[in-house]
């Protein structure tokens, strides 16, 4: 399996304050590579997320976390530290900017099995997952 992740720590940051330690923060391609592997964006978000946490009530609410990925939904905060959809939706950063304002992202839905990719502005306090050198 090209992808042993640890869940080192799971924090939410704004993407400019984390540090590289061992550990980085994947790349847009990384997560790409990620969800291929595991089956493609459709049905990955249904193999990634954990098999509790997520809103149980929906279709595809909780996954099989068929990986050990065990991917929670942490939501997303901003600039005033609000937090909003926490148990509904993830969002991941990569490292992989798109402009001096934003970087990629991926993210999961409580309503859907797959995996979406976008972009935010850096201010946003989205989750990391963290990859070992």
């Amino acid at each position: 399996m090209p992808f042993q992740t640890k869940p080192l720590f799971l924090a939410i940051f704004p993407l400019f304050s984390v540090r590289k330690i061992a550990w980085h923060i994947p790349s847009d391609a990384e997560w790409t590579t990620l969800t291929n592997y595991v089956g493609g964006v459709s049905d990955a978000g249904s193999k990634l997320k954990a098999t509790s946490g997520w809103n149980a009530h929906a279709t595809y609410g909780n996954g099989s976390d068929a990986h050990g990925f065990s991917a929670l939904p942490g939501g997303y905060g901003n600039s005033v530290v609000d937090f909003y959809v926490v148990g509904l939706n993830g969002y991941w950063w990569s490292s992989t900017e798109n402009d001096a304002n934003g970087a990629w992202l991926r993210s999961m839905n409580y309503n859907y099995g797959n995996v979406t990719g976008g972009s935010n502005g850096k201010t946003y306090l989205f989750s990391v997952r963290c990859v070992q050198d």
